[in-house]
């Protein structure tokens, strides 16, 4: 995947996520290429397809897939493990984060809950922790290394992807807010916010700044009663007295 100019802020999440890490003593392996990192790729690569196929086998049934379904989630979890070994052998390569903040946004994963994923995610690190004890099993040294290696990028792995999660669902919340606001101001009607506790004016419409005869501004330093002779603020208060009672405030 291409740089972009949207990659700034995708570098600057990666370094708080190092931040952290680096905080809370996490890392205890250099980010950099190194001997063992190239060791934990290959080995990886080596029992990809093992360790893919037996995840399809785990995951199908756990979230109840279909055959085809689960074909499709093998050729995708595949590539996107191929991303991560890159990324271990080498930290410069944050091309899975890359795909991985645009999958929290608009692929299949978003669809679901954060949690589905991760819960994945940990089943493929487990599997891949168990192929290492089997291999290295006459190597308890390097094994270890292996597994220490695999859990500290695990761990940045999950730290990138609940952050991506929070981000994608924040970004959504915006868009609908932006949606919605300009639902409210091409309304035909005015549409005024008021303050459930005391009718202050939160927000008003563009018809609303027409027909009064105030400005946004000017209107969000006022009550709704302010809108109305003084001699109607006690039937109006009634009225949003009423209407917050029965739940339309």
């Amino acid at each position: 995947m291409a740089a972009t100019a949207n990659d700034a802020a995708l570098h600057e999440h990666l370094k708080r996520i190092e931040g952290y890490m680096r905080g809370c003593q996490l890392l205890a392996h250099p980010r950099k290429r190194t001997a063992l990192r190239a060791e934990l790729a290959r080995f990886m690569r080596e029992n990809l397809d093992a360790a893919v196929d037996e995840w399809v086998r785990q995951i199908a049934r756990a979230f109840r897939l279909e055959r085809d379904p689960a074909r499709a989630l093998r050729d995708s979890i595949r590539a996107a493990t191929e991303r991560w070994i890159c990324h271990i052998e080498d930290p410069d390569n944050v091309e899975t984060y890359q795909y991985l903040r645009l999958h929290t946004r608009y692929s299949f994963i978003s669809q679901f809950h954060a949690s589905r994923f991760l819960a994945s995610q940990m089943r493929l690190r487990a599997i891949f922790a168990n192929l290492i004890r089997s291999g290295y099993a006459a190597k308890p040294k390097r094994r270890e290394a292996l597994l220490s290696l695999l859990q500290q990028e695990f761990q940045e792995r999950v730290l990138h992807i609940t952050d991506f999660f929070v981000e994608a669902r924040e970004e959504e919340l915006r868009e609908h807010e932006e949606s919605y606001r300009r639902s409210v101001d091409n309304a035909p009607a005015a549409i005024f916010e008021l303050g459930y506790d005391d009718g202050a004016i939160l927000d008003a419409n563009i018809v609303a700044e027409r027909t009064v005869g105030y400005g946004r501004d000017e209107l969000t330093r006022m009550h709704i009663w302010d809108l109305v002779p003084a001699s109607e603020h006690a039937n109006l208060q009634r009225l949003f007295i009423d209407a917050r009672a029965g739940g339309h405030s």
